[in-house]
């Protein structure tokens, strides 16, 4: 699911994330854009890139439960 980004390090598409909490992909643009999920823009327009991180902390400001699985989410990140 998760790819690797510029640095080595694994990231989400928007579409990804959009499958993992079950939104359409505009809901995650917009999150993005107004500064609840952090992400970086891609260097494909209209495109971002999401770092494991920035999903569990969003998952964990709305409340929402962590997928079991995720790659790029190590055990200590996920605990809560």
């Amino acid at each position: 699911m998760a790819r690797v980004g510029q640095h080595g390090e694994r990231v989400y598409t928007v579409g990804e994330v959009a499958d993992v909490l079950q939104f359409h992909p505009d809901a995650i643009r917009y999150w993005l854009r107004v500064g609840e999920l952090i992400g970086e823009p891609d260097t494909k327009p209209g495109e971002w890139r999401i770092r494991p991180e920035a999903l569990v902390a969003f998952l964990r400001q709305n409340g929402e439960t962590l997928p079991t699985g995720l790659p790029g989410v190590d055990a200590e990140m996920a605990m809560y």
